[in-house]
């Protein structure tokens, strides 16, 4: 066909070698001047083929022309949508650039966080599930125990000034205090093999990290150069020279800390090697704060876990827990904090850790303090509660704001677990709570309802009778030690009671003795001093007003002629007497209230008195608790005088678990009625 096309001149020959083929078959047979013949069934067939292939061929062509056309044009749509997102998000991108970490290794992070800007623990779906339990039981609670003066004691915990912490740093002269004296040799050759351990940790973490824009080779052997050398070399310090020394070798320290870290690593490195006297503590906490702020973590990292003289002893002060937490905190690494807490309050060595707080009670205080909110910080809940019981049982030496914020953490958070661990702490030792109460009057009431919520946290109360006894065992608990802590808590509730109805009655006393407005006085008051008035100048001779104070009539033998003098006294001393009568009442309920409640805590206190041993007790600085004698005290039936005289038999224990249910049960109605009469007269 192709041929016939071509020999009409309608068409072109392709290259194909079929077309080539028939185009030289039939020039042959046309320059041959053979005769026409008529084609060969295999020129047809062959022909056919070819035309119809090159149509497919060039339909091909156009449909792949159209559809890189389109998707050219979608690539160009949604590059031109990637252009319009970035320009829209690049004011946004621009206004929050400095909260932006730089990814560049060794770049600097400028201030970075203490901890949040808002609310502490504002979001509880962000934490560990474990510590927030939100069933039925938690959320009844919250709502019970969300008051204004409960919400007020939620932290807010600030970023880290580092400039103020260094310039503290600089100031505080306490952590030079163990390292200027002599050194023996063990002293300075441990000391030298904890630099060298650090040098070389620091090039093995490199390795691990395999970082390909830093190759630390050329740097590892010029270092290695001077370990070969039998570098460092350290002497003691004369004692004349010792500040001075120090200070040159912070200097030369801290000034090589910049963006560059091979630098850094090398500065840090040589000096450390070439000194001549041993890193003293304020070297080692400002160089940790240093390289954390310039975000050098893997460094500081290496730093603490080698520098064991210093972070890894008993003689370890407040400035070093400071960046250790400001470490933990930068670092992300929370468990190196608590590790280094438990190594340092390790409950296998109480007599070293009881010595230590003996010799310097208030910086021990004060550590406790940081510890707890550092462990706080790291939402480590059950760890800092205990932290506080290790507090109780070595002296209640910390500040009652430090655990008002712990005891509203747990609070806050519904930990069962943290509340479980200081309601057994205070169960073994319910005085504690006497002291805790005692220290910080203002603050009485906040704690003493904080501890009544992490009793009912801990869901001890409703427990059934009959396997109260087990489940308490169970939890560590005995059931004696549960029973006075609960007994201690109606106490001192009973007594800020009391307290309350004694300033009322003072009020009252005071209100007495002197002269108050018509403003100042109740609706009551003022009403019958209406009623008074109005009767004084319309009443009838013989007459009986207010309280029992009589008009005479004038032809009384005794009737004298009032004057206005007369009638403003007789006025007076009418408003005092019903002010007396209606004022009375309440003071001398108030008072026999008072009385009776008294009665009631001395007796309560009898009861609760221990026994008295005669064995003498070494004076302490600080009070350390003894332990909780969980036998029941044989003299309990015998204390109650009263009832021991009129059954002439002792009383059985349900028969004195009535007994006190109902003297409380009517003490506590006794003050409802006292809170309803006072409530006549404004507080």
């Amino acid at each position: 066909m192709q041929s016939f096309l071509l020999r009409a001149g309608k068409a072109q020959a392709c290259r194909c070698r079929s077309c080539l083929t028939v185009v030289k078959t039939t020039i042959r047979n046309v320059t041959t001047g053979s005769s026409t013949r008529k084609p060969t069934l295999s020129e047809v067939v062959t022909g056919c083929y070819t035309a119809a292939f090159g149509t497919f061929a060039v339909i091909d062509a156009k449909f792949k022309d159209k559809r890189q056309d389109d998707l050219e044009a979608k690539i160009s749509d949604t590059k031109s949508a990637i252009a319009a997102l970035q320009a829209e998000n690049a004011a946004l991108i621009a206004k929050h650039a400095d909260k932006i970490e730089k990814k560049k290794p060794g770049s600097t992070k400028g201030d970075p966080r203490w901890g949040s800007d808002t609310e502490f623990l504002p979001d509880e779906s962000s934490h560990d599930p474990a510590y927030f339990l939100w069933d039925e039981h938690g959320n009844k609670l919250f709502d019970k125990f969300k008051t204004t003066d409960y919400w007020k004691t939620i932290p807010v915990i600030k970023r880290t000034n580092y400039k103020r912490l260094t310039r503290w740093l600089e100031e505080d002269a306490t952590s030079d205090s163990a390292f200027l004296g002599d050194f023996s040799e063990p002293d300075l050759i441990t000391r030298e093999n904890e630099v060298s351990s650090f040098v070389r940790s620091i090039f093995s973490a490199l390795e691990r990290n395999r970082d390909s824009d830093f190759q630390p080779a050329n740097l590892r052997l010029r270092i290695e150069g001077l370990l070969a050398q039998d570098y460092p070399r350290f002497n003691n310090a004369d004692p004349t020279e010792a500040e001075q020394t120090h200070s040159t070798l912070r200097t030369y320290l801290l000034k090589g800390i910049n963006d560059n870290r091979e630098t850094t690593i090398e500065n840090i490195c040589y000096n450390l090697l070439v000194s001549p006297v041993p890193p003293n503590g304020k070297t080692y906490n400002s160089l940790l704060l240093q390289l954390n702020q310039a975000g050098y973590h893997s460094i500081a990292e290496q730093l603490v876990l080698n520098a064991r003289s210093h972070f890894r002893t008993y003689r370890t002060d407040y400035p070093t827990a400071v960046c250790l937490l400001n470490h933990s905190k930068e670092a992300n690494r929370t468990g190196l904090f608590y590790k280094y807490v438990s190594m340092i309050f390790s409950s296998t060595e109480p007599e070293a850790l009881k010595k230590w707080l003996l010799s310097a009670s208030d910086r021990g205080r004060y550590l406790f303090e940081v510890i707890i909110k550092g462990l706080l910080g790291l939402y480590k809940f059950r760890d800092a509660a205990d932290m506080l019981c290790n507090s109780f049982q070595l002296g209640n030496i910390i500040n009652s704001w430090a655990i008002v914020q712990l005891f509203s953490l747990c609070i806050y958070a519904l930990d069962r677990n943290a509340a479980m661990i200081i309601v057994r702490a205070l169960a073994q030792a319910p005085e504690i709570i006497d002291t805790l109460i005692a220290r910080e009057p203002e603050i009485q009431s906040i704690m003493l309802h904080q501890i009544k919520y992490l009793v009912s946290i801990t869901r001890l109360e409703d427990i059934p009778e009959r396997v109260r006894d087990n489940v308490l065992a169970r939890s560590g608990i005995e059931s004696q030690g549960f029973d006075k802590l609960v007994s201690s808590l109606e106490f001192h509730d009973l007594r800020l009671q009391i307290e309350q109805i004694e300033r009322a009655t003072t009020r009252l006393y005071a209100a007495l003795s002197s002269e108050l407005s018509p403003s100042e006085l109740s609706e009551e008051a003022n009403a019958a001093i209406k009623d008074f008035d109005f009767h004084w100048t319309a009443a009838s001779p013989g007459s009986w007003f207010g309280n029992n104070i009589m008009v005479r009539s004038p032809a009384d033998p005794k009737f004298t002629h009032y004057t206005h003098q007369d009638y403003c006294e007789g006025q007076s001393a009418m408003k005092l007497a019903i002010f007396d009568r209606l004022v009375t009442n309440t003071i001398r309920d108030s008072q026999r209230i008072v009385l009776e409640t008294q009665t009631a805590i001395k007796e309560f206190e009898k009861i609760q008195e221990p026994e008295k041993d005669n064995t003498t007790k070494e004076p302490s600085s600080i009070k350390v608790m003894a332990p909780y004698v969980s036998a029941r005290r044989k003299t309990d039936a015998q204390q109650l005088v009263g009832w021991e005289c009129k059954t002439k038999s002792p009383i059985p224990d349900d028969a004195y678990i009535d007994l006190q249910l109902k003297k409380k049960i009517a003490l506590l109605e006794s003050l409802e009625r006292s809170s309803q009469v006072r409530s006549v007269w404004p507080s």
